[in-house]
């Protein structure tokens, strides 16, 4: 990025979103691995896990490039 591109994001606004996104995603992932090791079909596991990644990176991409943390 151009210095003048890193002067239009506030990046303290971006990072707490960046650490929001991967608690929730480390906490879900976790979970995941609890509830399929004590669950009677595991391969639940294999049908959420993808969901869940790809689901929180889109939204970390959409919600980082809103208006919300432009300055």
């Amino acid at each position: 990025m151009s210095e003048a591109d890193k002067e239009k994001v506030n990046i303290e606004k971006v990072a707490t979103l960046l650490r929001n996104v991967m608690v929730f995603m480390g906490l879900a992932l976790i979970l995941l691995g609890l509830a399929s090791s004590y669950n009677d079909k595991p391969e639940i596991a294999d049908y959420l896990f993808f969901p869940i990644v790809i689901g929180s990176v889109i939204y970390l991409i959409v919600k980082s490039n809103s208006k919300a943390y432009k300055k």
